[in-house]
């Protein structure tokens, strides 16, 4: 029997895989057919994120942290594979709600199909071009109630997230569980405008809070 007791944190990680040893437990009984009970903490609150806004963290080290993801990104967008899995201090601002993650999205990241969420968001620090390109991030298994509570934030949070890459092309991030019919619209804007496909796929995966005093 495999009885798991999730909370809001991350906890440990598996360097190879990226992935929390909790999540890592959990997918090994699910391989050896164990019985599998699930219990989440009862602290989700709606008001849950307003503990963790930047309200008044050290100036120093949050900045030292920024600045270190800033460093950690120019890397990533040059060598993704020499940082994949590597964890970076977040300062954003959540728009849209969440939304369920596509099951291209989660096949090419080993992600869980049907418990993988993810919401759109502006990254306000660090500040740079480097950044501008982040305008999503995910939360899996254990970390979803906790980032769900995020999302509804009014104002911005710091998060920690870790960087992930793909080498496969992933053309859908957002799940359609319910058919649909539609129609195409004429194409307007500038005829010499061209759009270039990525190779690959990068994303940002939500790993837990930052360590603030809360009242």
């Amino acid at each position: 029997m495999y009885v798991g007791i999730i909370a809001f944190r991350l906890g440990s990680v598996d360097p190879e895989t990226a992935k929390s040893f909790t999540q890592l437990e959990y997918e090994r009984a699910r391989e050896l057919g164990k019985e599998i009970l699930i219990y989440l903490a009862e602290k989700l609150k709606r008001d849950f994120a307003k503990q963790f806004q930047p309200k008044d963290p050290p100036a120093a080290e949050s900045d030292a942290e920024f600045d270190k993801t800033l460093s950690t990104v120019q890397r990533f967008v040059l060598v993704p594979k020499t940082v994949i899995g590597r964890e970076i201090r977040l300062r954003v601002a959540f728009h849209g709600g969440a939304f369920p993650a596509a099951r291209d999205l989660c096949k090419a990241f080993n992600l869980q199909y049907g418990f993988t969420i993810g919401s759109y968001m502006r990254v306000r620090k660090p500040e740079g071009s480097d950044m501008k390109p982040f305008q999503e991030i995910y939360a899996s298994a254990q970390t979803v109630d906790g980032f769900l509570a995020l999302t509804e934030s009014k104002e911005p949070v710091d998060l920690y997230a870790r960087l992930q890459f793909t080498e496969q092309d992933v053309r859908r991030v957002h799940a359609q569980f319910f058919g649909e019919s539609y129609y195409d619209e004429p194409e307007y804007g500038d005829p010499n405008e061209r759009y270039v496909a990525p190779e690959g796929k990068v994303i940002l995966l939500f790993s837990k809070l930052p360590k603030m005093t809360t009242v």
